[in-house]
């Protein structure tokens, strides 16, 4: 993790940072919903290929669960930062 995401930069929220550290605490926060949505896919497709029934037509529904995801990790870390914009967390 870059110096640059910490929580100071990210209790500021997205809305009130900017440049690079705005950048580096979204590539960051990404990151953490991604690793969320790819390891429930993973038991999804885990679960798939035990049954059978995994088709390549179900690529385009992953693809989509990974952005929507993503978008919604993003959305949720912005209004945690607004409801608990003072709290910090123990380093």
């Amino acid at each position: 993790m870059p110096a640059d995401v910490n929580n100071n930069s990210l209790d500021e929220g997205i809305m009130n940072n900017s440049g690079l550290p705005l950048l580096l605490n979204i590539t960051y926060l990404s990151s953490v919903a991604g690793f969320g949505v790819l390891f429930f896919l993973l038991k999804e497709v885990s679960i798939s290929l035990k049954k059978g029934s995994l088709i390549p037509e179900n690529s385009i529904d992953y693809l989509s669960q990974i952005i929507i995801e993503i978008i919604a990790g993003l959305i949720m870390s912005e209004k945690i930062s607004l409801i608990h914009p003072n709290r910090r967390l123990k380093q």
